[in-house]
């Protein structure tokens, strides 16, 4: 009878030990995936904005991308995004973009001739005509010398885009 008496209690002590312990998870509404970057430049100031509405900017594309996380409202992915468009201020960052390690390698890269562009505004575009050339396809060519003709995207009748090349 003692044994089922310890055994009961015991039983009882870890329910409430487990009850007390601080919960762990992660609440999914705070995972913030990213599927597409736009970024820009503007008097030495580089800003990335993403699909999911966050943003930053800094002096260096990772500056960007560090105050972009610690203003997130959640936990940001940058590694998920499918997509990586330049705009005209900030073409000259095509080479940064590409050694970006915190972007996907199979990340489209994309120029677009416009000074701005929603990034959340552009997604369904760019999963329908996406791009060919990767991030990873334009940091090789960089390393060999080579030029690169990623995709460029142009503005469109009625505020929309246009992909040319």
């Amino acid at each position: 009878m003692g044994n089922k008496i310890s055994i009961a209690l015991l039983a009882a002590a870890s329910v409430v030990s487990l009850c007390m312990l601080p919960r762990t998870g992660t609440d999914a509404a705070k995972l913030l995936p990213a599927q597409v970057l736009v970024i820009t430049q503007e008097d030495g100031q580089i800003t990335v904005e993403s699909d999911n509405g966050a943003s930053g900017s800094g002096a260096t594309l990772p500056d960007a991308l560090e105050a972009m996380r610690e203003s997130a409202e959640g936990t940001l992915f940058l590694d998920t995004a499918e997509h990586i468009v330049l705009l005209q201020s900030a073409q000259s960052l095509l080479p940064a973009a590409a050694r970006q390690r915190q972007f996907r390698p199979a990340a489209k890269l994309y120029l677009a001739r416009m000074d701005t562009l929603d990034a959340e505004g552009c997604v369904e575009f760019l999963q329908a005509h996406p791009g060919t050339v990767t991030l990873a396809d334009a940091h090789a060519a960089l390393l060999r010398g080579e030029t690169l003709s990623p995709a460029v995207l142009l503005p469109g009748e009625n505020g929309g885009i246009v992909l040319a090349g």
